[in-house]
């Protein structure tokens, strides 16, 4: 009988991965590698835009970075949310959990680019970029 409640284990083990799978999908997230990717839906696709600062602008300190996020939804990687990663003149990109923050950045022209990351730090394929100058201050 032992081998007879093994396989019964199994069949209920396959069908919950089978339900489990199919419950994802059905939502909208599929299971890779042991980590959650959100799919692009066709009404909902994924994009990100920097609304602030805008292209070719002058700012001044503190530097206030405003992003637009489609199609995810912004928060903690430890919570399986997605996040941006964000880097000025190249730097080592930070990741950024909310879709908006501030921070003092040198005088002179920058680079900003951004990036739309999942929870594994993986990125979703949309970033943009933007060019702006920081005022000296008085």
């Amino acid at each position: 009988m032992p081998a007879r409640s093994g396989s019964r284990t199994k069949l209920v083990l396959r069908l919950s991965i089978a339900l489990a799978v199919a419950v994802a999908l059905a939502a909208g997230i599929v299971v890779l590698g042991g980590h959650q990717r959100r799919a692009a839906v066709a009404d909902q696709q994924l994009g990100v835009t920097i609304v602030s600062p805008a292209s070719g602008s002058v700012v001044t300190n503190p530097v206030r970075f405003t992003f637009e996020v489609r199609g995810a939804q912004l928060g903690s990687p430890e919570a399986g949310l997605d996040h941006l990663h964000v880097s000025i003149d190249g730097s080592q990109p930070g990741g950024v959990e909310t879709n908006s923050v501030t921070a003092v950045i040198p005088p002179g022209r920058h680079f900003l680019h951004v990036e739309l990351a999942d929870a594994a730090h993986d990125s979703l394929g949309v970033s943009a970029d933007e060019t702006f100058t920081v005022a000296a201050s008085r």
